[in-house]
Protein backbone atom coordinates (compact mmCIF):
# COMPACT_ATOMS: atom_id res chain seq x y z
CA UNK A 1 0.00 0.00 0.00
CA UNK A 2 0.98 3.70 -0.53
CA UNK A 3 1.61 4.41 3.04
CA UNK A 4 4.55 1.81 3.19
CA UNK A 5 6.64 4.35 1.67
CA UNK A 6 6.24 6.56 4.79
CA UNK A 7 8.82 4.32 6.50
CA UNK A 8 11.11 4.42 3.92
CA UNK A 9 10.74 8.20 3.63
CA UNK A 10 11.55 9.04 7.60
CA UNK A 11 14.54 7.32 6.40
CA UNK A 12 16.04 8.22 3.52
CA UNK A 13 19.02 9.80 3.15
CA UNK A 14 20.45 11.90 0.35
CA UNK A 15 21.77 9.16 -1.72
CA UNK A 16 22.36 10.83 -4.83
CA UNK A 17 26.16 11.35 -5.23
CA UNK A 18 27.20 9.09 -3.09
CA UNK A 19 30.79 8.70 -4.50
CA UNK A 20 31.42 11.93 -2.63
CA UNK A 21 30.40 10.17 0.70
CA UNK A 22 33.73 10.02 3.08
CA UNK A 23 35.07 6.80 2.69
CA UNK A 24 35.92 4.80 5.77
CA UNK A 25 37.15 1.14 7.39
CA UNK A 26 35.20 -1.41 7.76
CA UNK A 27 32.55 -1.79 5.76
CA UNK A 28 29.55 -0.35 7.53
CA UNK A 29 27.09 -2.21 5.49
CA UNK A 30 24.95 -5.02 7.40
CA UNK A 31 26.20 -8.06 6.35
CA UNK A 32 23.32 -10.82 6.52
CA UNK A 33 23.69 -14.77 5.82
CA UNK A 34 21.77 -16.19 3.00
CA UNK A 35 18.99 -18.04 5.05
CA UNK A 36 18.50 -14.98 7.06
CA UNK A 37 18.23 -12.45 3.98
CA UNK A 38 15.69 -15.14 2.45
CA UNK A 39 13.59 -15.09 5.90
CA UNK A 40 13.54 -11.38 5.86
CA UNK A 41 12.79 -10.94 2.31
CA UNK A 42 9.56 -13.00 2.84
CA UNK A 43 8.18 -10.94 5.57
CA UNK A 44 9.16 -7.67 3.79
CA UNK A 45 10.50 -8.01 0.34
CA UNK A 46 13.26 -6.21 -0.52
CA UNK A 47 16.51 -6.99 -3.54
CA UNK A 48 19.11 -9.30 -2.49
CA UNK A 49 23.08 -8.70 -2.78
CA UNK A 50 24.95 -11.27 -2.66
CA UNK A 51 28.81 -10.17 -2.63
CA UNK A 52 30.91 -13.78 -3.94
CA UNK A 53 34.09 -13.54 -2.20
CA UNK A 54 37.24 -15.65 -1.00
CA UNK A 55 39.91 -15.38 1.36
CA UNK A 56 42.57 -14.76 -1.16
CA UNK A 57 41.21 -12.43 -3.53
CA UNK A 58 42.84 -9.13 -3.25
CA UNK A 59 40.21 -7.37 -4.89
CA UNK A 60 37.40 -8.74 -3.18
CA UNK A 61 39.20 -7.31 0.15
CA UNK A 62 39.94 -4.18 -1.42
CA UNK A 63 36.61 -3.54 -2.38
CA UNK A 64 35.60 -4.11 1.32
CA UNK A 65 37.96 -1.46 1.92
CA UNK A 66 36.84 1.37 -0.37
CA UNK A 67 32.92 0.66 -2.50
CA UNK A 68 31.51 -1.23 0.97
CA UNK A 69 32.94 0.94 3.07
CA UNK A 70 31.30 4.39 1.67
CA UNK A 71 29.03 6.44 4.37
CA UNK A 72 26.51 6.37 1.44
CA UNK A 73 26.84 2.68 -0.17
CA UNK A 74 26.45 1.39 3.12
CA UNK A 75 23.20 3.27 3.70
CA UNK A 76 21.90 3.00 0.77
CA UNK A 77 22.43 -1.13 0.74
CA UNK A 78 21.38 -1.60 4.40
CA UNK A 79 18.30 0.60 3.78
CA UNK A 80 16.98 -1.08 0.28
CA UNK A 81 18.66 -4.48 -0.27
CA UNK A 82 19.52 -7.49 1.88
CA UNK A 83 23.19 -7.72 1.70
CA UNK A 84 25.11 -11.26 1.93
CA UNK A 85 28.72 -11.91 1.93
CA UNK A 86 29.60 -15.68 0.84
CA UNK A 87 33.08 -17.13 0.70
CA UNK A 88 32.38 -19.36 -2.73
CA UNK A 89 35.25 -21.73 -0.96
CA UNK A 90 33.33 -22.07 2.29
CA UNK A 91 32.35 -25.21 4.04
CA UNK A 92 29.07 -24.26 5.58
CA UNK A 93 25.83 -26.22 4.23
CA UNK A 94 23.31 -24.27 3.09
CA UNK A 95 19.38 -24.31 1.84
CA UNK A 96 18.33 -22.02 -0.70
CA UNK A 97 14.92 -21.80 -2.28
CA UNK A 98 14.27 -25.56 -1.37
CA UNK A 99 17.36 -26.58 -2.54
CA UNK A 100 20.84 -27.92 -0.08
CA UNK A 101 24.45 -26.46 -1.55
CA UNK A 102 27.37 -27.93 0.01
CA UNK A 103 30.79 -27.76 -0.71
CA UNK A 104 32.65 -31.30 -1.57
CA UNK A 105 35.52 -30.09 -2.93
CA UNK A 106 37.43 -26.48 -3.73
CA UNK A 107 34.46 -24.69 -4.62
CA UNK A 108 30.89 -24.25 -2.88
CA UNK A 109 28.12 -25.34 -5.27
CA UNK A 110 26.17 -22.43 -4.06
CA UNK A 111 28.43 -20.53 -5.76
CA UNK A 112 28.97 -22.62 -8.82
CA UNK A 113 24.70 -21.92 -9.36
CA UNK A 114 24.28 -18.29 -8.82
CA UNK A 115 27.38 -17.43 -10.76
CA UNK A 116 26.48 -19.61 -13.52
CA UNK A 117 29.58 -21.84 -13.61
CA UNK A 118 31.63 -18.58 -14.19
CA UNK A 119 33.88 -18.13 -11.35
CA UNK A 120 35.50 -14.94 -10.75
CA UNK A 121 36.01 -12.76 -7.45
CA UNK A 122 34.88 -11.13 -6.67
CA UNK A 123 31.21 -11.53 -8.45
CA UNK A 124 27.94 -9.77 -7.15
CA UNK A 125 24.99 -11.11 -7.78
CA UNK A 126 21.25 -9.18 -7.23
CA UNK A 127 18.30 -11.00 -6.64
CA UNK A 128 14.90 -8.77 -7.50
CA UNK A 129 12.08 -9.25 -5.52
CA UNK A 130 10.40 -11.70 -7.92
CA UNK A 131 13.68 -14.27 -8.35
CA UNK A 132 15.19 -12.47 -10.82
CA UNK A 133 19.21 -13.00 -10.80
CA UNK A 134 21.59 -10.97 -12.40
CA UNK A 135 25.43 -11.77 -12.19
CA UNK A 136 28.69 -8.72 -12.31
CA UNK A 137 31.88 -9.87 -12.28
CA UNK A 138 35.05 -8.08 -11.30
CA UNK A 139 35.67 -4.95 -8.70
CA UNK A 140 33.38 -1.84 -8.88
CA UNK A 141 34.57 1.23 -7.35
CA UNK A 142 32.34 3.51 -5.95
CA UNK A 143 31.03 5.44 -9.25
CA UNK A 144 30.79 2.08 -11.00
CA UNK A 145 28.80 0.53 -8.58
CA UNK A 146 26.05 3.35 -7.52
CA UNK A 147 24.53 3.30 -10.92
CA UNK A 148 23.90 -0.04 -11.02
CA UNK A 149 22.97 -0.30 -7.15
CA UNK A 150 20.08 1.85 -7.85
CA UNK A 151 19.10 0.52 -10.89
CA UNK A 152 18.90 -2.76 -9.57
CA UNK A 153 16.77 -1.09 -5.96
CA UNK A 154 14.43 0.73 -8.63
CA UNK A 155 13.89 -2.49 -10.44
CA UNK A 156 14.46 -0.28 -13.55
CA UNK A 157 15.82 -3.32 -15.29
CA UNK A 158 12.02 -4.12 -15.83
CA UNK A 159 12.15 -0.59 -18.31
CA UNK A 160 15.16 -0.31 -19.54
CA UNK A 161 18.37 -2.19 -20.38
CA UNK A 162 21.66 -0.50 -18.58
CA UNK A 163 23.49 0.54 -21.42
CA UNK A 164 20.56 3.26 -21.78
CA UNK A 165 20.02 3.92 -17.95
CA UNK A 166 23.39 4.60 -17.54
CA UNK A 167 23.97 6.85 -20.00
CA UNK A 168 20.81 9.11 -18.62
CA UNK A 169 22.23 8.67 -15.14
CA UNK A 170 25.47 10.03 -16.38
CA UNK A 171 23.75 13.33 -18.15
CA UNK A 172 22.09 13.63 -14.70
CA UNK A 173 25.40 14.01 -13.16
CA UNK A 174 27.82 15.63 -15.72
CA UNK A 175 30.04 17.33 -13.91
CA UNK A 176 31.13 14.27 -11.39
CA UNK A 177 30.69 11.91 -14.35
CA UNK A 178 33.07 14.43 -17.21
CA UNK A 179 35.58 12.03 -17.34
CA UNK A 180 33.50 9.10 -18.41
CA UNK A 181 31.07 10.73 -20.78
CA UNK A 182 34.74 12.25 -22.50
CA UNK A 183 35.97 8.65 -22.51
CA UNK A 184 33.20 6.64 -23.94
CA UNK A 185 32.38 9.82 -26.07
CA UNK A 186 28.80 9.60 -25.09
CA UNK A 187 26.35 12.47 -26.65
CA UNK A 188 22.66 12.72 -25.10
CA UNK A 189 20.51 15.71 -26.56
CA UNK A 190 18.80 17.25 -24.06
CA UNK A 191 18.28 20.58 -25.73
CA UNK A 192 14.40 19.54 -25.39
CA UNK A 193 11.91 21.62 -23.40
CA UNK A 194 8.65 20.04 -21.95
CA UNK A 195 6.28 23.02 -21.51
CA UNK A 196 4.60 21.90 -18.22
CA UNK A 197 1.27 22.53 -17.36
CA UNK A 198 -0.62 23.04 -13.97
CA UNK A 199 -3.90 21.10 -12.80
CA UNK A 200 -5.25 24.86 -12.58
CA UNK A 201 -4.81 25.43 -16.00
CA UNK A 202 -6.11 21.94 -17.88
CA UNK A 203 -9.55 22.89 -17.51
CA UNK A 204 -9.30 26.23 -19.60
CA UNK A 205 -6.95 24.34 -21.66
CA UNK A 206 -9.11 21.73 -22.84
CA UNK A 207 -11.90 23.93 -23.39
CA UNK A 208 -9.83 25.53 -26.28
CA UNK A 209 -7.92 22.68 -27.32
CA UNK A 210 -8.96 18.93 -25.71
CA UNK A 211 -5.60 16.73 -25.75
CA UNK A 212 -4.56 13.77 -23.70
CA UNK A 213 -2.49 14.48 -20.65
CA UNK A 214 0.54 13.18 -19.38
CA UNK A 215 1.21 13.06 -15.47
CA UNK A 216 4.93 12.32 -14.27
CA UNK A 217 4.43 11.28 -10.57
CA UNK A 218 7.89 11.74 -8.86
CA UNK A 219 8.91 12.38 -5.63
CA UNK A 220 12.11 14.52 -4.63
CA UNK A 221 14.22 11.41 -2.90
CA UNK A 222 13.76 9.18 -5.66
CA UNK A 223 16.46 8.66 -7.96
CA UNK A 224 14.70 7.59 -11.31
CA UNK A 225 12.43 10.71 -10.36
CA UNK A 226 15.80 13.00 -10.92
CA UNK A 227 17.29 11.05 -14.33
CA UNK A 228 14.29 10.68 -16.16
CA UNK A 229 14.63 14.91 -16.32
CA UNK A 230 17.08 14.04 -19.07
CA UNK A 231 14.52 12.17 -20.87
CA UNK A 232 12.21 14.61 -20.75
CA UNK A 233 14.54 16.92 -22.30
CA UNK A 234 15.30 14.68 -25.22
CA UNK A 235 13.85 17.18 -28.23
CA UNK A 236 12.25 14.39 -29.94
CA UNK A 237 10.32 13.56 -26.25
CA UNK A 238 10.14 17.24 -25.82
CA UNK A 239 8.31 18.17 -29.00
CA UNK A 240 6.11 15.18 -29.38
CA UNK A 241 4.84 15.64 -25.63
CA UNK A 242 4.08 19.60 -26.41
CA UNK A 243 2.40 18.67 -29.62
CA UNK A 244 0.15 15.90 -28.72
CA UNK A 245 -0.12 16.30 -24.53
CA UNK A 246 -0.72 18.66 -21.39
CA UNK A 247 2.37 17.22 -19.22
CA UNK A 248 1.82 17.96 -15.52
CA UNK A 249 4.39 17.11 -13.05
CA UNK A 250 3.10 15.93 -9.91
CA UNK A 251 4.98 15.70 -6.36
CA UNK A 252 3.36 12.96 -4.72
CA UNK A 253 4.15 14.59 -1.37
CA UNK A 254 3.24 18.31 -2.24
CA UNK A 255 1.83 20.43 0.52
CA UNK A 256 -0.68 22.05 -2.20
CA UNK A 257 -4.79 21.71 -2.47
CA UNK A 258 -5.20 20.80 -6.16
CA UNK A 259 -7.79 21.03 -8.07
CA UNK A 260 -8.19 18.21 -10.68
CA UNK A 261 -11.30 16.40 -12.33
CA UNK A 262 -13.78 18.68 -10.54
CA UNK A 263 -12.62 17.47 -7.12
CA UNK A 264 -10.48 19.05 -4.52
CA UNK A 265 -7.56 17.42 -3.12
CA UNK A 266 -5.57 18.43 -0.12
CA UNK A 267 -2.16 17.45 1.60
CA UNK A 268 -2.65 14.69 3.93
CA UNK A 269 0.16 16.22 6.26
CA UNK A 270 4.22 16.65 5.94
CA UNK A 271 5.84 13.27 4.50
CA UNK A 272 2.89 12.19 3.65
CA UNK A 273 1.52 11.07 0.37
CA UNK A 274 -1.08 13.58 -1.13
CA UNK A 275 -4.84 12.53 -1.61
CA UNK A 276 -4.87 13.03 -5.31
CA UNK A 277 -2.35 10.11 -4.97
CA UNK A 278 -4.11 7.95 -3.85
CA UNK A 279 -6.74 8.76 -7.17
CA UNK A 280 -4.03 8.84 -9.50
CA UNK A 281 -1.57 5.29 -8.04
CA UNK A 282 -2.54 1.63 -7.73
CA UNK A 283 -2.89 1.85 -4.07
CA UNK A 284 -3.14 -2.47 -4.26
CA UNK A 285 -0.07 -2.98 -4.38
CA UNK A 286 2.93 -0.45 -2.74
CA UNK A 287 3.11 2.61 -5.78
CA UNK A 288 6.90 2.96 -8.22
CA UNK A 289 8.25 6.07 -8.65
CA UNK A 290 8.50 7.69 -10.96
CA UNK A 291 4.93 6.46 -13.02
CA UNK A 292 3.77 8.28 -15.83
CA UNK A 293 -0.10 8.70 -15.97
CA UNK A 294 -1.83 8.68 -19.31
CA UNK A 295 -5.07 9.75 -19.24
CA UNK A 296 -7.57 10.85 -22.51
CA UNK A 297 -8.84 13.70 -23.68
CA UNK A 298 -12.41 12.44 -21.43
CA UNK A 299 -10.42 12.57 -18.35
CA UNK A 300 -10.51 8.70 -18.20
CA UNK A 301 -7.24 6.63 -17.12
CA UNK A 302 -5.36 5.09 -19.93
CA UNK A 303 -2.55 3.47 -18.53
CA UNK A 304 0.21 3.75 -15.71
CA UNK A 305 3.56 3.12 -16.46
CA UNK A 306 6.10 2.74 -13.94
CA UNK A 307 9.74 3.21 -13.56
CA UNK A 308 12.69 5.24 -15.26
CA UNK A 309 12.13 5.44 -18.45
CA UNK A 310 14.86 6.16 -21.28
CA UNK A 311 13.91 8.68 -24.09
CA UNK A 312 14.44 5.85 -26.70
CA UNK A 313 12.03 3.56 -24.19
CA UNK A 314 9.06 6.59 -23.46
CA UNK A 315 9.06 7.79 -27.56
CA UNK A 316 7.22 4.31 -28.47
CA UNK A 317 4.80 4.29 -25.30
CA UNK A 318 4.06 8.13 -26.08
CA UNK A 319 3.25 7.60 -29.66
CA UNK A 320 1.08 4.54 -28.95
CA UNK A 321 -1.48 6.91 -26.76
CA UNK A 322 -0.92 9.90 -28.59
CA UNK A 323 -1.56 8.77 -32.23
CA UNK A 324 -4.63 6.75 -30.76
CA UNK A 325 -2.69 3.56 -31.73
CA UNK A 326 -4.15 2.18 -28.59
CA UNK A 327 -7.56 1.86 -29.76
CA UNK A 328 -6.90 -1.11 -32.66
CA UNK A 329 -3.72 -2.87 -31.69
CA UNK A 330 -1.83 -3.90 -28.77
CA UNK A 331 1.56 -2.37 -27.49
CA UNK A 332 3.52 -5.48 -28.47
CA UNK A 333 2.18 -5.32 -31.84
CA UNK A 334 2.90 -1.83 -32.13
CA UNK A 335 6.33 -1.50 -31.26
CA UNK A 336 7.45 -4.44 -33.61
CA UNK A 337 6.84 -2.32 -36.15
CA UNK A 338 8.08 1.37 -34.61
CA UNK A 339 10.90 2.95 -35.98
CA UNK A 340 12.58 5.37 -33.84
CA UNK A 341 13.54 9.17 -34.45
CA UNK A 342 16.11 9.48 -31.57
CA UNK A 343 19.07 9.15 -33.10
Amino acid sequence: MIKKILVIFQIIFCFSNVFSQEIVSPSLVKWYNIEKAMELSKKNPKPILIDFHTEWCGWCKHMMKTTFASQGIANYLNTYFYPVRFDAEGRDTIKFNDTVYVNKGRTHNFAVKLLNGQLSYPSLVFISKDGTRSVLPGYLNVKDFEPLMIFFAEETFKSVIYQDYYQHFMFTYPSIYKEEITKTKTNLDTSGKVLWQSFANISKLNTQKPKKLLIFCYTKWNSGSKIIETTFKNPVVARYLNENFYSIRFDVFSQDTINAFGKTFVSAGKNAPHQLAYALLNTQTEPTFPTLIFIDENQQLLDRVPHFQSAKSLEPILKFFGDNIYKTTSYVKFFETFKSEIK
